[in-house]
C-alpha cells in the first residue's frame, strides 16, 4: 500500500506568524496531492490542525471548504483527523461532514494493511475539545477508544496506528504527548501486528523505532516557506 501523508497545515488567512506561514499551506497542499496523484498512492491520510483561526475570527467554514474543494478535485481517498487547532475553530462534525469522513474512531481495510484513526482530543474529564475547549496539553484517549483500538487490533494483518498527537515517549516536549500513552504502547506491544504509528502535532518531526514499532511524527506543513509531505509505501 501506498499512502501519501501530511499534517498541521493549519490554514487560515494569516500570513505569518513567527515560523508558521498558514496562508502558504492552501498551495502547498495543492502541491502534496499533485505529487500524491503524481506517486500513484493509495489514499491520502491528514493527521489534523488543517485549519485555523484567522484574524478577524469566523472565516473558519471558508477555509475548511476551501481545502475540501481542492483535495476532492484530486480524486484520492481521503482520510481525516482532527487535530487541537481543529476543534479550537470548528465543530468536529463540520469535518466529517465536509471530508465524508466517518466519526472517529475509525477503521480503514487496504488489502494487507488496516489503517486504525484514533480522536486524542480529549480532556481528561471526558469532554472533546470543540465543546470543552482546545486544552492541547491534556490530551486524552477515553477508555472506550482503548476498548476499540484492542478490538481493531485483532485481525491478521498488518495494522498502522493513526492519531494527532504522539504517544512515543522520545520528545522533548512531553506536552505533545497522550497521556495514556504507556497503556497505549502496552496494548500495541501485545497485539504483535502493529509495524508503524503516525502521529501529527510536533510541527519539528520524529522518526523513533521502539520495540519493534516505528513512531512517525511527521513535520508540520506550516512550517517555514518550505513543502513538508511524504509519500510511504506500508
Amino acid at each position: 500500500m501506498k499512502l501519501g501523508i501530511f499534517t498541521d497545515s493549519h490554514y487560515c488567512n494569516v500570513e505569518r506568524d513567527k515560523t508558521r506561514f498558514h496562508a502558504l499551506s492552501l498551495q502547498k497542499i495543492e502541491e502534496a496531492m499533485t505529487a500524491f496523484r503524481d506517486a500513484g498512492v493509495d489514499a491520502v491520510l491528514c493527521l489534523g490542525d488543517i485549519i485555523d483561526i484567522g484574524k478577524p475570527k469566523g472565516r473558519e467554514k471558508e477555509y475548511l471548504r476551501q481545502i475540501s474543494d481542492l483535495i476532492k478535485s484530486f480524486a484520492l481517498p481521503f482520510y481525516f483527523i482532527p487535530g487541537n487547532h481543529d476543534y479550537g475553530a470548528l465543530r468536529g462534525e463540520e469535518f466529517c461532514k465536509e471530508f465524508g469522513t466517518p466519526d472517529l474512531p475509525y477503521f480503514v481495510d487496504f488489502p494487507d494493511v488496516r489503517l486504525i484513526l484514533l480522536d486524542a482530543g480529549y480532556r481528561k474529564d471526558g469532554r472533546r475539545f470543540d465543546v470543552a475547549g482546545n486544552e492541547w496539553t491534556d490530551s486524552n484517549l477515553p477508555p472506550f477508544e482503548l476498548r476499540f483500538l484492542e478490538k481493531a487490533l485483532a485481525v491478521d494483518k498488518k495494522c498502522v496506528v493513526c492519531l494527532h498527537e504522539n504517544v512515543d515517549t522520545f520528545l522533548f516536549n512531553r506536552h505533545y504527548l497522550v497521556k495514556q500513552h504507556a497503556e497505549v504502547r502496552k496494548i500495541l506491544r501485545r497485539s504483535g501486528n502493529v509495524s508503524l504509528v503516525l502521529q501529527g502535532h510536533y510541527h519539528k518531526g520524529a522518526d523513533h523505532t521502539y520495540t519493534g514499532i516505528r513512531f512517525l511524527s511527521v513535520a508540520g506543513m506550516v512550517e517555514g516557506k518550505e513543502n513538508r509531505y511524504c509519500v510511504m509505501d506500508i
